[in-house]
């Protein structure tokens, strides 16, 4: 039954489909190629009379209009610069002319900075690519439409402000975009752009990493510089570096120092400075030092302090090393050194290195100690002083910075132990000129010091013995019988 039912349902469909098939192709072969288009008639649009339509003449007679429209063409006007530009203030270098330093800019929130000299233009270029201000310096200051020029004042500036248009006429409108001040600033360096000089970075621990040193004053060049070092007298000795590489600078409050050739060089500030980063002592406090480290465009100046390094006082009891044996001439003394005899002469200079006393007697041996390019303790027999009988060899032992002497007094006698005083003062006696002028006998000779009661054993010998041995000879006779017979209680 059901399939009976399903079989008469789709010869139905089929019917239907063979019959609409049919009526489509009926259709198609019915209708006409073309199809006609009805035209429309034309219907006339009547405006209605205005119902106030008056004649011309009647018009004419109401006479002009109370308000005019006015035209006016579109005209470039200042940007407002104030918030873009900062100001970082002048080259206050203390070797920049006041009349030609510069002054020194930069974009908020940019990294670069430019410097002109008062009164000059700064260009600067619009660039929309820019995320926050659109406004940047033009490269290598070349001329544009827009640009700014400036007048240092005190911890300001006064900057005016100008552009072109199309036709080359400038134009200062509004006024308060084209004249303004801005207050100074101060420099902030940004990564990369860190000022160096050489390999150290520049901050506040540049001159400790430099082995930066400070004692105080150099006594030894302020009693034995003479001429050639009259220029550090009263200055502050710093010292740079270690070992070979040891070089000193001597600076007052206000002198300078420029970075030359990879060390610090005295200089006097003026043109020939310019081009280096200067360095000025600003004040000399009782255990600091202070500078001021200035770049070579002035555009930086970083604050730097140096503390005094604890002074080596002058080594105790080292006067007591040497023992007077006796006199060889009237300015020849012989002493005795840690049992080695050594021939002493006023003006002689004795450095204590290597646990020993060195003479400095060649001028090599005198420069490298002046240069401190060898140090140590130096003992400096200054004169022999000859008064009632009493003599005395009087000399300075300085320390090993030369910023610390004392005096010393030896007398010339077996036994005697020396006298240390603070003071460097020469006593008040007569010095060793004036005692041997008064000695000097009618031939001219000077006197020698003989041990007392030897006078007739060296006539003796000088009989004996004229003629056939040098005279340096009975010299050494005379002095060692004297030791001799000193030893031996005579």
């Amino acid at each position: 039954m059901t399939k009976n039912w399903m079989i008469w349902i789709n010869r139905a469909l089929l019917g239907l489909i063979m019959i609409f098939t049919f009526l489509a192709f009926f259709y198609l072969w019915k209708r006409p190629s073309q199809i006609p288009i009805p035209k429309l008639s034309e219907k006339k649009m009547i405006l209605p009379e205005g119902a106030f339509a008056k004649t011309e003449e009647e018009y004419d007679r109401i006479g002009p209009p109370l308000l005019q429209l006015k035209f006016f063409p579109m005209t470039l006007q200042l940007p407002d610069l104030r918030n873009v530009i900062v100001y970082y203030g002048r080259n206050e270098r203390p070797d920049a002319n006041e009349g030609e330093s510069l002054l020194h800019f930069s974009i908020t929130g940019s990294k670069d900075s430019e410097s002109i000299p008062p009164g000059e233009p700064l260009y600067l270029v619009y660039d929309k690519d820019q995320p926050r201000i659109k406004y940047v310096f033009s490269p290598n200051n070349k001329e544009t439409s827009l640009w700014i020029e400036a007048v240092p004042l005190d911890k300001e500036a006064s900057v005016s402000v100008s552009m072109r248009n199309e036709y080359g006429q400038v134009i200062r409108k509004p006024e308060q975009f084209a004249q303004f001040n801005l207050k100074e600033k101060q420099m902030a360096r940004y990564g990369a752009s860190r000022w160096e000089i050489g390999k150290w970075k520049v901050d506040g621990t540049l001159l400790a990493r430099q082995r930066a040193r400070w004692y105080g004053k150099d006594l030894f060049l302020e009693r034995h510089g003479g001429e050639e070092y009259r220029d550090k007298l009263n200055k502050q000795r710093i010292d740079f570096g270690e070992k070979d590489e040891l070089y000193s600078i001597y600076l007052g409050e206000g002198d300078g120092a420029a970075w030359i050739g990879g060390k610090w060089k005295q200089v006097s500030a003026g043109e020939d400075t310019q081009k280096y980063p200067l360095l000025v002592l600003s004040k000399v406090e009782d255990r600091l030092l202070k500078f001021d480290l200035w770049d070579v465009g002035g555009k930086g100046k970083v604050s730097l302090n140096v503390i005094k390094s604890t002074e080596t006082a002058a080594p105790r009891n080292l006067e007591k090393e040497f023992k007077f044996v006796g006199a060889r001439t009237r300015s020849q003394l012989m002493f005795e050194v840690k049992g080695e005899r050594i021939l002493i002469s006023p003006k002689d200079w004795y450095l204590f290195t290597e646990g020993k006393w060195v003479k400095l007697s060649t001028p090599e041996q005198i420069d490298a100690y002046v240069d401190r390019r060898v140090t140590g303790p130096l003992f400096v027999i200054d004169e022999i002083f000859r008064d009632d009988g009493r003599q005395l060899l009087v000399g300075l032992i300085y320390n090993t910075a030369r910023t610390d002497v004392k005096l010393v007094e030896i007398p010339l006698q077996q036994g005697a132990t020396p006298v240390v005083k603070d003071s460097p003062k020469p006593l008040p006696r007569k010095n060793v000129e004036e005692a041997e002028e008064e000695k000097t006998d009618e031939e001219g000779e000077v006197e020698e010091v003989i041990p007392e009661g030897q006078e007739e054993y060296i006539e003796k010998i000088r009989e004996r013995y004229k003629g056939k041995i040098p005279e340096e000879h009975i010299e050494r006779i005379k002095t060692l019988r004297g030791s001799f017979d000193r030893k031996n209680g005579q």
